[in-house]
């Protein structure tokens, strides 16, 4: 067969795509076995990545206490060094918080006490229940247009993880 008359469908283009995702996604990850393969103990040594690159951070004791760049990177960025700090700073949400006059009573809570009232912390069970039963009730009552994320992306940056760009994505499925 001549490789001009080969024309598939779309549905078998994309039945292929779908079962090369699958087998790569299913397979043994080479990366990882190569990243342990010096003796290192992957207990001690954790792979993640930020903004700036891959890394690895060792954790001692559940905290995290060095940070280097990925063994196979030619060319890491010194802003490795500084993604602990965001994760150990003092200003950091560690928990879940919710205003106390919102869980009390919902919409109905007084709106001028914003600012002043005081955060409560909640599970992250809860927080997720109240996050979502609140977009339901948004949504239910002004329709799929008032459900908004924002201009998330003014302050990209420097970031990591783009949260923005998730938050999207999120209230997209929803």
């Amino acid at each position: 067969m001549d490789i001009h008359e080969f024309n598939p469908s779309r549905r078998r283009f994309l039945s292929g795509m779908l079962a090369v995702g699958a087998a790569s996604a299913l397979a043994p990850n080479p990366l990882i076995s190569k990243v342990w393969a010096e003796g290192e103990n992957p207990a001690q040594w954790i792979q993640s990545g930020s903004h700036f690159g891959a890394f690895e951070a060792k954790v001692v004791n559940g905290e995290w206490t060095e940070t280097r760049p990925f063994k196979h990177d030619k060319y890491p960025c010194d802003m490795l060094n500084a993604v602990r700090e965001v994760v150990y700073n003092p200003s950091r949400v560690r928990y879940p918080m919710v205003r106390l006059d919102w869980l009390r009573k919902r919409e109905k809570s007084d709106r001028s006490q914003r600012g002043d009232n005081r955060f409560v912390r909640v599970s992250w069970d809860q927080a997720l229940d109240l996050f979502y039963e609140e977009l339901e009730r948004v949504q239910k009552t002004y329709g799929s247009s008032g459900v908004f994320t924002g201009l998330a992306d003014w302050q990209m940056v420097g970031k990591y993880h783009k949260a923005g760009g998730a938050m999207d994505r999120g209230l997209g499925l929803h």
